[in-house]
């Protein structure tokens, strides 16, 4: 009587885990491949973090430029004690280069707020007629 039991649990755990691998399986294999995205319909935009990158802050956006075109490269100067803001100034001639100053007591007070800062001053820098990020 025990092994009728035993048995019949077994069947019952095998048709259990047929069933579970039937729900992964069957719609894996229904599935139709996604349309790739056009990279081309955004607009893209970078933004980098600088304090204190007067050494490689002008190859960093020379090689950004120069490597994804059509992007816009947004530096955030947090209060550097260094040229970082002028270089990045200069190289702003360009209209796809663009500089957020940070200043004390607001500067330096973590990535994420430079990060925000670079945000909200895209938000503002982009058109009304343009979707804007929620």
């Amino acid at each position: 009587m025990i092994t009728a039991l035993l048995q019949g649990l077994s069947l019952f755990a095998v048709v259990l885990f047929i069933g579970y691998v039937g729900t992964i399986v069957v719609p894996y294999l229904r599935q139709q491949p996604d349309v790739p995205g056009d990279p081309a319909a955004f607009e893209w935009h970078i933004l980098i973090p600088a304090r204190d990158e007067e050494v490689v802050i002008a190859s960093t956006i020379t090689r950004m430029l120069r490597d994804f075109p059509t992007t816009h490269v947004w530096v955030i100067d947090d209060d550097s004690e260094d040229r970082t803001a002028r270089i990045v100034q200069a190289l702003a001639t360009d209209p796809r280069v663009h500089l957020v100053q940070r200043r004390r007591p607001h500067a330096r007070t973590g990535k994420g707020d430079a990060l925000n800062a670079a945000y909200t001053a895209l938000r503002r820098w982009l058109p009304l007629t343009r979707t804007r990020p929620a």
